[in-house]
């Protein structure tokens, strides 16, 4: 048997009341939060120190590295001089958090301009050739030469 009876409904302010209650759990309860975006990695603040040294003095390279996503994650960050990698070092950050990574090398690259690039951001020095220094054994024994050339000459009577 079927029950062909018609469906009434009563409103009144109460059972809108309660009707707003439930639909309000409902849509609460089937609330999807968003996925957690996974570690992001952003960098700052470049910096090469000295902008203008000699060849084989020791260079500094630093930059900082922040963790924009919501999850920790572990992330390389590459040291690359004019396109060829010259370190690299691994790291792990949590969400939110930032470090400063320092990089020291020799610049023995021939002397010019040169780019560093840590992540997408460059910057540039430049080297210069190391002056010529003579040894203070070198100069001393020139300039004897020279002494006794001039008392040579003297006792000679050519000057």
């Amino acid at each position: 048997m079927s029950d062909n009876s018609p469906n009434i409904i009563i409103i009144n302010r109460q059972s809108i009341l309660r009707l707003s209650i439930i639909i309000g759990i409902m849509v609460l309860s089937n609330v999807v939060r968003a996925a957690a975006t996974p570690a992001t990695f952003e960098y700052s603040d470049l910096s090469v120190l000295p902008q203008e040294i000699l060849q084989g003095e020791e260079v500094i390279a630093k930059v900082t590295v922040k963790n924009v996503g919501d999850e920790t994650g572990d992330h390389t960050v590459d040291l690359t001089i004019d396109g060829q990698l010259e370190d690299s070092t691994d790291l792990t950050l949590g969400a939110g958090d930032q470090i400063t990574v320092v990089f020291q090398f020799t610049a023995d690259m021939e002397e010019g301009s040169h780019t560093a690039t840590l992540g997408e951001l460059t910057t540039t020095f430049a080297i210069q050739k190391q002056p010529i220094k003579l040894p203070i054994f070198t100069i001393a024994t020139i300039s004897i030469i020279i002494v006794i050339a001039i008392v040579y000459l003297a006792r000679t009577r050519i000057i």
